[in-house]
């Protein structure tokens, strides 16, 4: 009898492992961004750069909810004579891919719930619509002229081309626009596909592991003809990654994930998973 009880405590103990909790994938994800001095480009001391993303809801306000993410790229002219900003060669470069601030793509089609651009599509200028409407795209203002001693920002809806999701480096996963279905009024979020995170945790990394990094390149002259540009570069990188399930509890993860949203210089880039939005 006293075997039997043994035997049977062994096999409880051996069984403990398989019934234990698995670890669940963080439905919330931060990318906690921070600029890097020693990659930056600044052919010159005309201009200086300040980086922030902001989060707008539909109607093109801030709400305090996590909607489509824009980065806001304010450029000062420090110099006493006119700059002027070349948007079709400047970029956004995303884990190594660019992306061009202009295209001189002006019709955009729509199909049901699916976001359809023509040729040579960028970041300007691609959305979604639904299938009530035929639209044209307002022609996008490739040259940028800012006076002397003053500044400008640029407002750059961070979307991709459609179908071609960013991929993250070294790690597995990818992010992604949610397009308006009839089930989802969130078509503006960023989704990531992911399975490197759990719930509950916080990943450091260096700039060399970096699973995101976002060059920002902006091309400027000092005559409107372009006759000579320079391109001044800046380059983000995710230092922390917080996993989460919701804001609060990413604050009590990373209790400075505030001071990301509110500083210069330093990016917030929040993407969520199907999952968190129900789907």
């Amino acid at each position: 009898m006293k075997r039997v009880i043994l035997y049977s405590i062994a096999l409880c103990m051996l069984a403990l492992p398989l019934n234990a909790k698995k670890p669940k994938l963080a439905q919330d994800v931060f990318f906690l961004m921070e600029r890097q001095i020693n990659k930056e480009k600044q052919p010159n001391d005309s201009i200086s750069i300040n980086y922030k993303i902001n989060y707008t809801n539909l109607n093109g306000k801030s709400d305090g909810v996590r909607f489509q993410p824009h980065l806001v790229i304010t450029i000062n002219n420090n110099t006493e004579r006119t700059i002027f900003i070349d948007l079709q060669n400047s970029f956004l470069v995303v884990n190594g891919e660019s992306f061009p601030m202009f295209t001189n793509t002006t019709n955009i089609s729509t199909q049901g719930s699916t976001a359809i651009g023509g040729v040579n599509l960028g970041l300007v200028g691609i959305g979604s619509a639904n299938s009530e409407f035929n639209t044209k795209m307002t022609h996008e203002q490739r040259i940028i002229n800012i006076p002397e001693e003053s500044k400008k920002a640029i407002d750059l809806p961070l979307l991709t081309k459609w179908g071609v999701p960013w991929k993250l480096n070294e790690v597995n996963g990818t992010i992604t626009i949610l397009p308006k279905g009839t089930n989802c009024n969130y078509w503006d979020y960023f989704i990531i596909d992911q399975a490197f995170i759990q719930q509950g945790e916080v990943q450091n990394y260096k700039q060399s592991n970096s699973p995101l990094t976002m060059d920002i390149r902006m091309c400027y002259s000092f005559t409107e003809d372009l006759a000579t540009t320079f391109v001044n570069k800046s380059q983000f990188s995710a230092i922390h990654v917080v996993g989460s399930n919701g804001y609060p509890e990413a604050k009590k993860l990373f209790p400075d994930i505030d001071t990301y949203e509110r500083s210069d210089n330093k990016l917030n880039l929040f993407v969520c998973t199907r999952k968190a939005l129900g789907l």
